[in-house]
């Protein structure tokens, strides 16, 4: 044991080289991951908030319907007794006030006393976007 703590050996610089070589290599693999895994975060936050505000304005819209006897729909705006909605840009507008955003189509299908409502998002960034569908009877 003494001849080891009076031992004056030092590292070599080949060996200060490579293991400065693997550090590296290895931080540029945990740096990869890190900057892969916050990109692909803020996509999937992207996404969850176009599929919140379709969500939330296809529920809003639905339940004003459901609450009216009288429905007209003109130029991609559905109106009701209490409500007006429409879509400006990429804006949900519920009595000229913001419902949603993130809203890329808004269509309104009338037959008979059927209406069908599809809502779309705008792209998260990787050109996926959310649509939902829906068929609402008026009552008469």
């Amino acid at each position: 044991m003494k001849s080891f703590f009076r031992k004056e050996d030092g590292v070599t610089l080949v060996e200060l080289l490579a293991a400065l070589s693997l550090a590296g290599i290895l931080l540029l693999l945990i740096s990869n991951i890190f900057f892969t895994s916050q990109h692909q975060y803020e996509v999937q936050t992207k996404q969850i908030d176009h599929e919140a505000d379709v969500r939330y304005a296809m529920n809003a819209i639905t339940k004003a319907v459901r609450k009216t006897n009288e429905v007209s729909i003109t130029d991609e705006r559905l109106k009701t007794d209490s409500s007006t909605f429409e879509l400006n840009g990429s804006e949900m507008l519920q009595d000229d006030s913001l419902l949603a955003q993130n809203i890329d189509s808004f269509k309104l299908e009338k037959n008979g006393d059927q209406i069908r409502i599809t809502i779309e998002s705008t792209s998260n960034g990787q050109g996926k976007t959310t649509s939902l569908t829906t068929a609402l009877y008026i009552r008469e």
